[in-house]
C-alpha cells in the first residue's frame, strides 16, 4: 500500500523543512491539529512530523509541546484527534515521528506504544540520529528506511511489557 505523506516540520527544524516539498511549518500540537483540519484525503496518508527530540527521553518536540503520551494533556490531544475524526478525515493511517532517536529508550518507546493504542494505527519512530543527508525533496529518503522502527497494534501488543523484560534479565 502506497501512502501519501503529509509533512509537518517544527519551526526550529527549518533546514530540513527547506528540503521537503509541500511541508507545513508548525510550532505546536495545536497547529498540527489546525493543519490536519484543513486536509481531506481520499486515500491512506502518513502524517510525518519532523522535529528535534528532547534530551534524555527522545520525545519529539514541537515548540513547547513534547509528544510524551504519558503526559495527560498530550494523551488527551492525541485521543481527541481520533475521537473528533480529525485523523480519519485526513486519511491518516500512520504517524511517523521523525526526529533523532525517537524510538530509543524506555520513555520514547512507551510513548510510541501508547500512541499506537490511542490511534489504533501504525506509529513509526527512528532508531538513530537523523541528519540533513537523510532527507530529500519528498521527506525521509527511501534508502534510510533501516533507521525506522514500526509499531503496530498487533506487534506491540505481542511484546512483553518493558518491566517484564527487565525482570527477566535479572533472573
Amino acid at each position: 500500500m502506497s501512502l501519501t505523506a503529509i509533512a509537518m516540520v517544527a519551526r526550529d527544524a527549518l533546514p530540513v523543512a527547506r528540503a521537503i516539498r509541500g511541508a507545513v511549518e508548525v510550532a505546536s500540537l495545536a497547529e498540527v491539529r489546525a493543519a490536519l483540519l484543513m486536509r481531506v484525503s481520499p486515500g491512506p496518508t502518513s502524517l510525518d512530523l519532523y522535529a528535534h527530540t528532547t534530551r534524555g527521553h527522545h520525545h519529539l518536540r514541537l515548540g513547547g509541546d513534547a509528544i510524551d503520551l504519558l503526559e495527560p494533556r498530550i494523551a488527551a490531544w492525541s485521543a481527541a484527534l481520533v475521537a473528533d475524526g480529525v485523523l480519519a478525515r485526513a486519511g491518516v493511517v500512520q504517524v511517523r515521528l521523525l526526529g533523532c532517536s525517537s524510538a530509543v529508550g524506555p520513555a520514547a518507546r512507551a510513548s510510541l506504544a501508547r500512541l499506537v493504542g490511542l490511534t489504533g494505527g501504525v506509529v513509526v519512530g527512528t532508531r538513530a540520529p537523523l541528519f540533513a543527508a537523510h532527507h530529500g525533496p519528498t521527506g525521509l529518503r527511501p534508502d534510510c528506511a533501516h533507521l525506522l522502527e514500526r509499531f503496530t497494534p498487533t506487534t506491540w501488543a505481542a511484546r512483553p511489557a518493558p518491566h517484564a523484560l527487565a525482570a527477566r534479565s535479572r533472573v
